[in-house]
């Protein structure tokens, strides 16, 4: 790993230089700051079921105090806004300074365990089938993410910036957070996207907002903030109404809706007023046949109008398999020109660019899921149940935006050919980065420094993890506050034996020689056994796990019970 905060260095350097300073900023406290430091780089290590319990065993602080870290979230000593800010920030330097800024609202469920869980009630299952529809009990998210700039290609990434809850009426009790729809979420979060442009001078920004049918309620179509355009998908079945005729002199209440149009499906039914438009999407060109028809207005929003935007879908047959996609229907908000005249915010050819890039926020909605576990985390204190999947997902997004300056290497087998790098590749590099670095190259003979034999050099043992987050850390000294002092002592002691990689490590004074403390911390490592040699030459064996113990013998069972296992029911 690099040892200087440069474009050079890996992935896993730049991540914990930018990640520091936020750290700390945010917490307030430079313990608590290298603590939030030490969890999240424990997050992106671990594997399985991301518990903050399973981060501590990755760090190697199992045998630790745990209540400190259960502290950092139950005792809300992170502030969110630093975080999210930060994020933010990361973002918009990959835009230019003018062009609209991407933006998709989209709402999610974290599965749960319990009932009795904050905000807990009953969901609709989202893998059962259409026929037969379940529930579960779930937590209802919101999210706003933004995207990342349209390449030529057509491909873009969804960056989590906002998280929050939404519970529905009927969920459990949440201290301090109320109920709320879908559309009052990401009123509040495009209310915070603006506050926060504001506090950038950019408080004019043009912002194009990406949804589903969630959002094509009138109430959001009258909260939407200015210099913000709505791109929404609608029902086939929607409302939708004339403009209003201009008003008549005399007494009477001025109207508000012309006549009733037809709908989406009616009007994707009658001939003409198709066109052709060809977009580049994820590599490939699409040739897509869209309609615009409008301006039109729904019921209780007739202050804004809007236009319908058609696209058809096809049916053909590529070989042995059917190729099939529904016709789609988008309603866009409609800018007023300087004449009184109703017209498209942009060019429709872009809108459809645009909006099929809405599916890259569900894509980041599975990678959060599987990949960084996000809902893994069990929480039944309100606080922390709100803050720690806050923190999940803005540590992936300060990771992703770490990995779009310097795309990850895309990985190529005999099976797999990687055409853009993935959330996951972003995952693998970083843990790369930590466990590349093999455990005899800090036992290196050399100087007094503890000898290693290692029995099978054909196999060298593997890696360990919690020594390359250590080193990481301990890089930015934050070693005497989130991890064993001892630590430090090796990193001494490797550096003042010369090790390559620790060369130019920075030292700190230390007691005594550290040998025995290896052998009795890496005795217990599943990877590895250990046996230190006291003496004048002292040393270490490094070999690879032993066989299995023999199972244990079975207790004499009953009688009875002998003949119940016997019997072929029983089997």
């Amino acid at each position: 790993m690099s040892q200087s905060p440069s474009t050079s260095a890996s992935l896993s350097t730049r991540l914990i230089d930018e990640l520091r300073p936020i750290c700390l900023a945010a917490t307030g406290q430079e313990r608590v700051g290298h603590r939030l430091l030490a969890v999240t780089m424990g997050l992106i290590l671990v594997s399985g079921r991301t518990m903050l319990t399973r981060v501590l065993l990755a760090l190697g602080l199992g045998w630790r105090d745990w209540s400190a870290t259960y502290r950092l979230f139950r005792q809300a000593r992170v502030d969110l806004a630093v975080l999210r800010r930060a994020a933010l920030t990361r973002w918009l330097r990959q835009y230019p300074a003018d062009g609209p800024l991407l933006v998709v609202l989209d709402g999610t469920q974290l599965p749960r365990t319990s009932r009795t869980m904050p905000g807990v009630g009953f969901l609709r299952a989202p893998r059962t089938p259409a026929w037969r529809p379940g529930i579960h009990y779930a937590q209802r998210w919101e999210g706003l993410s933004g995207l990342t700039p349209l390449r030529a290609e057509g491909d873009t990434r969804a960056i989590p910036l906002w998280f929050e809850p939404a519970p529905t009426p009927k969920a459990s009790p949440w201290a301090g957070i109320a109920p709320r729809p879908e559309w009052a979420a990401g009123l509040a979060a495009l209310g915070w996207l603006r506050t926060e442009l504001a506090q950038q001078a950019a408080a004019r920004r043009e912002i194009v907002v990406l949804a589903d049918g969630a959002y094509t309620g009138a109430e959001m179509w009258n909260g939407v903030p200015d210099h913000t355009t709505l791109l929404a998908r609608c029902a086939k079945n929607r409302a939708l109404f004339a403009l209003p005729p201009a008003p008549t002199p005399g007494r009477g209440r001025r109207r508000l809706y012309g006549d009733r149009a037809p709908t989406p499906q009616e009007q994707r039914a009658a001939p003409g007023g198709w066109q052709t438009v060809t977009c580049q999407v994820r590599g490939q060109e699409r040739q897509l046949r869209t309609k615009l028809t409008g301006p039109w207005v729904v019921r209780k929003a007739s202050a804004h109008p809007v236009f319908l935007i058609t696209v058809a879908g096809i049916s053909r047959q590529r070989g042995s398999r059917r190729i099939q996609r529904d016709p789609t229907y988008y309603l866009v908000s409609a800018r007023q020109a300087a004449t009184g005249i109703w017209d498209l915010p942009y060019a429709l050819q872009e809108l459809v660019r645009w909006a099929w890039q809405r599916w890259e926020v569900e894509v980041m909605h599975r990678e959060l899921k599987s990949g960084w576990g996000l809902g893994d985390q069990q929480q039944w204190h309100p606080v922390s149940a709100a803050l720690v999947p806050q923190w999940v997902v803005w540590a992936s997004a300060m990771a992703l935006l770490l990995a779009g300056d310097t795309p990850p290497v895309v990985p190529a087998t005999k099976w797999y050919r990687g055409r853009r790098w993935t959330p996951r590749d972003v995952l693998t590099e970083v843990r790369q980065d930590l466990w590349h670095q093999s455990l005899p190259e800090f036992l290196l003979p050399a100087g007094g420094c503890p000898t290693t034999r290692v029995e099978n050099a054909a196999q060298p043992p593997p890696p360990l993890a919690w020594l390359r987050i250590a080193h990481a850390i301990s890089r930015l000294n934050a070693l005497s506050c989130s991890l064993p002092t001892t630590f430090a002592d090796d990193v001494h002691h490797a550096a003042r034996c010369k090790v390559p990689n620790l060369r130019n490590w920075p030292l700190w004074p230390v007691s005594a020689d550290t040998c025995a403390w290896w052998a009795r911390r890496l005795a217990t490592s599943p990877c590895l056994t250990i046996t230190y040699h006291p003496g004048p030459e002292r040393g270490a064996s490094v070999r690879e796990p032993c066989r299995p113990s023999p199972r244990r013998p079975v207790r004499a069972r009953p009688a009875a019970a002998k003949r119940h296992l016997a019997s072929p029911l029983a089997a």
